[in-house]
C-alpha cells in the first residue's frame, strides 16, 4: 500500500507542535499549526525517510539534532542552531510558528543521501566558517567529495516566488562576472554567486516545495557559465 507522505508529515509536525514545552514568551492560546506553503509529496517523503533512517531527529524542544548540522562548542551535545518552531513577535504578542524552509532543508539533505547516493559525512546543512570564512552560510547545502573538494552547492527556498527570484538573481550575478555585493542589484541572493566563485563547485542545485533545478557550472574569466541539466546527477555519475 502506497504511503501518504504528506499526511504522515502533517501528523508528525502537529504532534511535535502540540507537545512543545511552554515558553514564557508565548501566549497560552498559541495558534494552530500552519503549514504554508502546503507540503509537497516528495518533500514530505524524504523528510519522513530521513527521520526513519535516523539522519536527523527533532527533539522535545523542536530543535533538529544531526551530524548534518554544525554543533556549537558550548552546546554540551545539544544542537540549538536549527529550530523547527520559531518564537517571534507578531502584532505586539509573542507567538510561535513552523520554520517552513527548515522542512525543505532537512528533506533536501535526506534526498542527497537516500536518493542521490551521498554519504552523510559528505553532506552539510549550511556552509561552514572553517571552509568559507566570511562567506559562511552563503548557501544552505554543501556536498563534498571524500577528499574534501566542493562538489555541489545547494540552496533551498520556502516557496515558488522565492525560488524564481533566486534563479533570476543567480543568472544575473553569473553573467555579470566579478562584482561585489554592494554593487549588485541582487543583494539577498548575491552570496550564493560569491560562494560559488570561491569554491567552484561542479553543480548548483536549487529546490523549493514541488520545484527543483540543477546547473552544471563552468568557469571562464570572471564569469560562471550555467548549463541546465535534467536533474542533479547521482553520486555515481559525477
Amino acid at each position: 500500500m502506497q504511503r501518504n507522505w504528506i499526511y504522515e508529515l502533517e501528523e508528525y509536525l502537529a504532534e511535535k507542535y502540540v507537545n512543545l514545552p511552554v515558553h514564557e514568551s508565548v501566549a497560552d492560546d498559541k495558534p494552530a499549526l500552519r503549514i504554508d506553503p502546503a507540503l509537497d509529496s516528495d518533500e514530505a517523503k524524504y523528510f519522513i525517510l530521513g527521520l526513519e533512517a535516523q539522519l536527523f531527529s527533532i527533539d522535545e524542544g523542536g530543535y533538529a539534532q544531526s551530524s548534518l548540522l554544525l554543533t556549537a562548542s558550548e552546546s554540551k551535545g545539544q544542537q540549538k542552531g536549527f529550530q523547527l518552531f520559531w518564537h517571534f513577535a507578531y502584532k505586539g504578542r509573542r507567538t510561535r510558528a513552523l520554520f517552513r524552509e527548515g522542512i525543505s532543508q532537512l528533506s533536501a539533505a535526506s534526498a542527497l543521501i537516500l536518493k542521490y547516493g551521498w554519504d552523510i559525512s559528505q553532506v552539510q546543512i549550511e556552509a561552514r566558517r572553517e571552509d568559507f570564512g566570511a562567506l559562511a552560510r552563503g548557501v544552505d547545502l554543501v556536498i563534498k567529495s571524500h577528499a574534501g573538494n566542493i562538489m555541489i552547492c545547494g540552496e533551498v527556498k520556502k516557496d515558488s516566488r522565492e525560488f524564481e527570484k533566486l534563479i533570476e538573481d543567480f543568472h544575473y550575478c553569473c553573467q555579470q562576472g566579478q562584482h561585489s555585493k554592494s554593487d549588485c542589484k541582487c543583494k539577498s541572493n548575491h552570496p550564493k554567486y560569491e560562494l560559488c566563485t570561491f569554491a567552484k563547485p561542479l553543480y548548483f542545485w536549487a529546490v523549493a516545495p514541488g520545484r527543483e533545478i540543477c546547473y552544471k557550472l563552468s568557469y571562464r574569466d570572471e564569469q560562471i557559465l550555467l548549463e541546465e541539466v535534467v536533474s542533479l546527477p547521482h553520486r555515481s555519475e559525477i
